[in-house]
């Protein structure tokens, strides 16, 4: 299937591609062509799952990494500001916390972090974040938010982790964000946690 000249393309393709994806075919992609630069996106999965989209994704900016080398786009991350809200009026984060403490200051949040598997060597999100950094101070950004997700879906796996952030990376009452009733989940902290434990268990994008 194959789109030109139209505003929204990458939409245009992504529901083509959902139309056409029939039972039994394990995987999906899509190329674009941007002024001679080509960009592919493929993976195992059905279309849904592969080419994730949302409502933020056309207002927002996004940070792109590319190889030289190679002119390929090899990390990416999504940055919302407020003024990005205008009609959409709230960020991701807040369909999980409740974000009243930090609504009056600039916020950036930051999410979708995407590094091509070859080149997870520390580099390409070290470079992502660096520009993050420059973004968000010349924005004017006072506080960034966003989620990062553990492993699984039983919270006590991970108690050494979740206990060494509370007693050590906990922000101040006047800034905290809370948890929203249905994404609350409680969990006994351990004041005694194994720091060794609690660093292993950590995901990367916590670290």
């Amino acid at each position: 299937t194959g789109v030109y000249d139209r505003i929204d393309v990458r939409e245009e393709v992504r529901y083509a591609l959902y139309a056409l994806q029939h039972r039994g075919q394990e995987s999906c992609g899509i190329s674009v062509n941007d002024h001679g630069v080509i960009t592919t996106v493929k993976d195992v999965g059905l279309v849904p799952d592969v080419l994730d989209c949302d409502i933020y994704d056309d207002v927002c900016d996004h940070l792109i990494a590319i190889d030289t080398f190679t002119n390929k786009v090899v990390g990416t991350y999504r940055l919302i500001k407020k003024s990005h809200l205008k009609d959409i009026k709230t960020f991701l984060t807040e369909t999980e916390f409740d974000l009243s403490n930090l609504k009056q200051y600039e916020i950036l949040e930051v999410g979708r972090a995407v590094v091509k598997e070859e080149y997870r060597d520390g580099i390409t999100i070290s470079m992502l974040w660096k520009g993050v950094i420059r973004y968000a101070v010349s924005e004017g950004i006072d506080f960034m938010i966003g989620t990062a997700s553990f492993h699984g879906i039983n919270p006590h796996d991970y108690e050494d982790t979740l206990s060494y952030l509370h007693y050590n990376h906990l922000s101040s009452e006047e800034i905290r964000c809370y948890a929203l009733k249905d994404s609350y989940s409680p969990i006994d902290l351990k004041e005694d946690y194994d720091l060794e434990v609690a660093k292993k268990n950590m995901p990367p994008l916590i670290k």
